[in-house]
């Protein structure tokens, strides 16, 4: 999977191959490995496919998909044991 990200105000693609998420809206724990150029996201509702385009917007400049703020991404279950 490509990302863009930008450094230095130019923007330049990124090779992402794995992607861990701990205490990230909807998952304690999750592991993705992504192989190939196309990835192909399915799932009932409210399983995380929306949490997991956020995670990966997370790495372009800016605060994300949502435009939230890290503290707001954190799940609950980590908030309430901190």
């Amino acid at each position: 999977m490509f990302l863009k990200t930008e450094s230095y105000g130019v923007s330049k693609p990124i090779k992402l191959n794995q992607l861990k998420l701990l205490n990230f809206r909807c998952f304690q724990e999750i592991a993705w490995a992504f192989e190939g150029k196309h990835i192909f996201i399915s799932g009932e509702n409210g399983v995380g496919k929306t949490a997991l385009l956020e995670a990966l917007s997370l790495f372009a400049p800016g605060k994300g998909l949502r435009q939230a703020k890290l503290s707001e991404i954190q799940s609950y279950t980590f908030k309430t044991q901190a």
